[in-house]
């Protein structure tokens, strides 16, 4: 009888062993696998970019239009998201298009992964994509480190060698904080927060207020 017990726990001890084998194997295997960059990334969806009459780096539509609006706005903050998906296309429709508002889209970060996304925006501007990048971060919600943000690079036809040297370099650094410091002058605490001719309408507002807002500044400028 201890002998067939003996045999039961060397067998057991046996099967522990090859389990903690295979455990180990497949634990190398995966560590393999990151560290060869191998492991493959969700596909993002499929880039919607809109189409942004007379794009000029992070400004849109006539600069001599008679209202200019300015956005303050964050890559990682929701309701600058619901805005761009609820009210932005409106207003580049009915106002940017029709040459009545002059549209700029300032950069007003809440973090350091924001500040790298923002600086992203404008490395995209290098190559006039500035609104393709916003767009294409904006419908594909993510992290915004600097592997995503080299995903929409390519998702939208950036050079990605020279979208990754800028974004390396820091090279739109001093801009990004630029807005910040221009969004703090005009009293901006959070985002998104507009200005229009001036006034200052702070959060994601229904649609109505901003139409009232740049039909009263097209009213002053036509005094």
């Amino acid at each position: 009888m201890a002998k067939q017990e003996i045999r039961e726990q060397r067998k057991q001890q046996a099967l522990r062993k090859k389990r903690n084998q295979q455990v180990l194997i497949i634990i190398v295997v995966v560590v393999a696998v990151f560290a060869a960059g191998i492991f493959v990334l969700p596909e993002l969806a499929k880039p919607v970019v809109r189409e942004h009459p007379t794009a000029n780096a992070n400004g849109i539509g006539d600069p001599n239009a008679p209202v200019i609006m300015e956005d303050f706005s964050d890559f990682s903050c929701g309701h600058c998201r619901d805005f761009f998906l609820e009210k932005e296309g409106r207003i580049i429709e009915d106002y940017v298009e029709t040459g009545k508002v002059y549209y700029i889209y300032r950069t007003y970060v809440n973090s350091q992964v924001s500040q790298l996304a923002a600086e992203g925006a404008y490395c995209a501007a290098d190559e006039n994509k500035f609104w393709d990048f916003h767009d294409a971060i904006f419908n594909n919600p993510g992290d915004l480190q600097k592997d995503y943000l080299m995903r929409i690079a390519e998702a939208i036809g950036l050079d990605t060698a020279a979208f990754e040297t800028c974004l390396d370099d820091s090279t739109y650094r001093t801009v990004v904080l630029n807005d910040i410091s221009l969004g703090q002058g005009y009293g901006v605490q959070g985002t998104p927060s507009f200005i229009i001719n001036g006034k200052f309408i702070e959060g994601n507002q229904d649609y109505e207020v901003f139409v009232a807002a740049i039909e009263e500044a097209l009213a002053e400028a036509e005094e």
